[in-house]
């Protein structure tokens, strides 16, 4: 089905669905993004795999969420994340919900994706003194 993809996970198909256009190229994948730009899945030209779009290309969180869906799909645990703080931002707060590590980069403490992070969180229980 999708390149190099051993199983469509449920968020994959879930954030796939949101996007206008999947297209099979012969490097990978090319994803039509909401706002009507491309996203690219393929390798780069010294084989390493990568999933994103030029840096200049504005993105929502549903973009993001395309974005980390396919990572996670491929079996990482972690990814790098790039672009303007924004961009960034969007990125992290996606992987930290679906689980995955962002490894060079964290938003300041009261940033929107640290607050909105944060606020996702259940709530910690006090927890009972233990008798003695």
């Amino acid at each position: 089905d999708l390149w190099k993809v051993p199983t469509i996970t449920k968020e994959l198909k879930d954030a796939l669905a949101a996007q206008n256009s999947v297209a099979k190229t012969d490097a990978g994948l090319d994803f039509t993004l909401k706002n009507g730009r491309k996203m690219e899945w393929a390798e780069n030209k010294n084989g390493t795999e990568f999933i994103g779009r030029n840096r200049s290309i504005e993105f929502d969180t549903s973009d993001a969420r395309a974005m980390v869906a396919a990572s996670k799909s491929r079996g990482w645990t972690s990814v790098d994340v790039h672009g303007d703080d924004a961009q960034r931002q969007k990125l992290w707060l996606e992987a930290k919900r679906q689980g995955l590590g962002v490894t060079n980069y964290t938003p300041d403490a009261d940033s929107d994706a640290a607050k909105i992070w944060a606020s996702e969180q259940p709530a910690k229980k006090p927890q009972a003194p233990r008798p003695n």
